[in-house]
């Protein structure tokens, strides 16, 4: 997910499309798009069996590395400590 793609997508500029975020969030764009995606990584590791990388890969990361530091940054815990602690 991306701005641009966003004013793509739905024909609104990135400015107004930012501000509707931090309005109806009250995050940033950047912090939105990780805030999603390590909820959705969140659902995958309660309810599959799919590996850490292919859990990041889906949530749109490409290195799993990252994506482990950015799901610690925002639950306090790993990927791996998250699924086995059934949060």
């Amino acid at each position: 997910m991306s701005l641009s793609k966003m004013e793509e997508e739905f024909g609104v500029a990135p400015k107004r499309i930012t501000a509707i975020i931090k309005r109806e969030t009250g995050m940033g764009f950047r912090e939105y798009v990780v805030y999603q995606r390590i909820e959705r990584a969140k659902l995958l590791l309660m309810n599959t069996r799919l590996s850490i990388t292919a859990i990041a890969e889906m949530c749109g990361y490409d290195n799993p590395s990252y994506f482990i530091r950015s799901f610690k940054s925002v639950t306090d815990m790993t990927p791996g400590q998250y699924q086995r602690d059934g949060e």
